[in-house]
């Protein structure tokens, strides 16, 4: 499954033990108050002739924390969003991002319910790499939105356009696949299928960290749970061969996830998003009939292990497509091979 990755570095154990340690552990309560024990699982991976443990969890039902719409200050627009309208704002005098919800997302109780246990859900995430929820306003139906974490550095598809006549720092490409790579695992670690990853829903952070954000078409399910292709919403240009495929009736939504990785990865190697100026036909003709995928450069500032984690992940078969715990242990090793050369 994961050919060439594990001639190239070593899994690091200790750094993927480390992540998982560091999941969140507090108390879960349901809505009588109940503390509700998270189901804690483990899978075991084979990535060549190593084994690392992966863990998984259901959080249970959990309670969403209602934002005062008059607490909230809603300022400039920052992006018209693929789930709705995104603006900048503050929230008690800390800056937000207030992602408005279509009135059609709201309009019934039960899909208020749905997106109150959401959001609950994704308050409850704590991870560097992902943009923080704070909550929502769900009891005023005139301003119904999401309340997140603030980026200020823009998408990452925007970065990618303002360097797109200068090569990226090898480092700094390295880093961008282990960001994505580690935030994406950790959504995974709580049966969190992304649904629409691509460039332009991934933010720079000040410090040039990357973080997911835009979860608008994210959803949990049960751990290994199959999904209907006609119910996959997203990016074209993003979407795994079996999406594509008419004949495929079914898809594993995390397999989907990582081929969504491999494109976003074209991306930063290439600065150009993949299949551009394509049309839906030609797009689904390349990848699903001929088999092809985005040109990237070689060498240079292309670090070999990200060439080699990219190639994996695109994988025309679901199946030889490795998860995002096996994808991190090898960047994480070439990330801190890397820092040392620099330190020595």
């Amino acid at each position: 499954v994961m050919v060439g990755l594990d001639e190239a570095f070593a899994l690091d154990l200790k750094e993927l033990g480390r992540q998982i340690s560091s999941l969140p552990r507090e108390e879960v309560r349901d809505e009588a108050g109940e503390v509700v024990t998270p189901d804690v699982g483990k899978a075991v991976v084979a990535a060549g002739s190593a084994f690392v443990v992966c863990a998984t969890r259901n959080p249970g039902t959990i309670r969403c924390t209602e934002v005062k719409s008059g607490d909230l200050l809603r300022g400039a627009l920052i992006s018209g969003g693929s789930f709705g309208p995104v603006y900048c704002g503050t929230l008690n005098k800390l800056d937000v991002a207030i992602k408005m919800v279509p009135p059609s997302a709201a309009a019934r109780s039960e899909d208020l319910a749905e997106l109150r246990s959401e959001v609950a859900l994704y308050e409850r995430l704590n991870h560097e790499n992902l943009v923080r929820f704070f909550g929502a306003v769900t009891e005023d139906p005139d301003r119904t939105c999401l309340v997140l974490e603030y980026i200020t550095g823009g998408s990452l598809r925007g970065f990618l356009s303002d360097h797109q006549e200068e090569p990226l720092d090898g480092f700094m490409v390295l880093t961008f696949a282990l960001d994505m790579a580690r935030g994406m695992e950790y959504l995974h670690t709580w049966s969190i299928f992304h649904r629409d990853l691509k460039s332009s829903n991934v933010l720079v952070g000040w410090d040039r960290r990357l973080k997911l954000a835009d979860f608008g078409l994210a959803r949990a399910k049960a751990t290994g749970q199959q999904l209907s292709c006609a119910l996959w919403e997203g990016t074209w240009a993003y979407m795994a061969p079996e999406l594509l495929d008419d004949e495929a009736l079914q898809h594993d939504p995390g397999k989907a996830d990582i081929y969504a990785y491999a494109m976003v990865l074209t991306d930063v190697l290439s600065r150009r998003e993949p299949w551009s100026g394509l049309s839906q036909m030609k797009i689904i003709r390349s990848v699903v009939d001929r088999k092809e995928r985005p040109s990237v450069p070689r060498g240079g500032s292309s670090p070999d292990v990200v060439l080699a984690v990219m190639e994996a992940a695109w994988s025309q078969d679901p199946a030889d497509r490795p998860g995002f715990c096996e994808l991190v242990c090898p960047l994480a090793a070439a990330a801190a091979a890397a820092e040392r050369e620099v330190v020595g």
